[in-house]
């Protein structure tokens, strides 16, 4: 092309969205329920999960200069605080996020995913500069429930 002084040939150079100090991306799900016998009940339960994270004030820097994912990072974070969370609920928190980590690379061999199970694969995914060591994974760990298995209640 004409004119550019670019390398990659496109006319303008790359851009760049930068947040202020303190935004964040949020995530939320609302389940609504009709309680009371019939369809149209006269009560609602509703449940709602939220996740928040906090986007990063340079993110050209945050990207580039690590050397590492930005996802990753973000899931290896969520992996410490899902494990010390099981580990405060009685459960080991380091086998039942191993366990978890296998199944779900285990589920993403499936063609259809349900929505649930998307979600769930997208936390617990090997990261993506480890091997793909799970097979025959959960016989030897000592986690007594899936995170996968949405129709048998967690004993708490």
């Amino acid at each position: 092309m004409a004119g550019t002084n670019n390398i990659s040939g496109h006319p303008r150079a790359k851009r760049w969205i930068n947040f202020p100090k303190g935004s964040s991306l949020q995530l939320v799900y609302c389940w609504l329920i009709s309680t009371y016998g019939t369809r149209d009940g006269i009560f609602t339960v509703g449940i709602t999960v939220g996740l928040a994270w906090e986007i990063p004030v340079n993110l050209r820097n945050t990207v580039f200069d690590t050397g590492r994912s930005l996802h990753d990072e973000h899931r290896r974070d969520l992996h410490r605080k899902i494990k010390r969370f099981m580990d405060q609920q009685g459960h080991n928190g380091s086998d039942c996020l191993k366990r978890a980590i296998c199944e779900a690379n285990e589920i993403h061999q499936k063609k259809k995913l349900k929505f649930i199970q998307a979600m769930l694969y997208a936390v617990f995914k090997l990261d993506s500069n480890e091997e793909d060591e799970t097979s025959g994974c959960k016989e030897t760990l000592s986690c007594n429930f899936s995170m996968f298995d949405h129709n048998r209640p967690i004993a708490m």
